[in-house]
């Protein structure tokens, strides 16, 4: 009897789409969600801090930039994670683009509402000095690095890896 084995790899039928529009809106959702409730916080203890502590008016303390630099950061990532999860995306560089676009959609409705909110007048926005431009960059800059990081984790490609398959004959 001859015993003959043969392997060969079975791939799984991928719908692979380019742009998921629906992945970005849902991860854009949650980051801004995310940001918007982590600043909620931010600001009701830094608020807190600054009347126990007297510190004067436009000053940045450390826990501000920190606060500033590294929730833009999480946020930005697990949107794109989640946002890329859903999709059907297994490409790391297209999760990386997705993230990017996630990030790019997230900017301009950010700048359409602080636009909006300048228009109020400027009796409610406070004075915006230089530093605080530069600290809004490099958040940005950062949320743009954690938005493309959480696009290429979410789309998984160990998941979808091909499965092996054997089976023998017997003669």
């Amino acid at each position: 009897m001859a015993e003959v084995m043969e392997t060969r790899t079975v791939s799984p039928v991928i719908e692979e789409r380019r742009i998921d529009f629906a992945a970005i809106w849902c991860g854009a959702l949650c980051a801004l969600g995310l940001l918007l409730v982590f600043n909620l916080v931010g600001n009701a203890i830094g608020l807190t801090v600054m009347r126990n502590a007297r510190v004067p008016q436009g000053a940045l303390t450390t826990g501000q930039v920190l606060w500033a630099l590294g929730v833009p950061l999480v946020t930005f990532l697990f949107g794109s994670l989640v946002g890329v999860s859903v999709s059907r995306i297994h490409s790391p560089a297209l999760g990386a683009v997705h993230g990017l676009v996630i990030w790019a959609l997230c900017i301009l409705l950010l700048a359409a509402a602080s636009l909006l909110a300048m228009m109020v007048g400027p009796a409610v926005m406070p004075a915006i000095s230089s530093d605080l431009f530069w600290l809004m960059f490099f958040s940005a800059c950062l949320a743009l690095a954690g938005a493309v990081f959480g696009g290429y984790l979410g789309c998984r490609p160990e998941a979808h890896r091909a499965v092996q398959v054997e089976r023998r004959v017997t003669a």
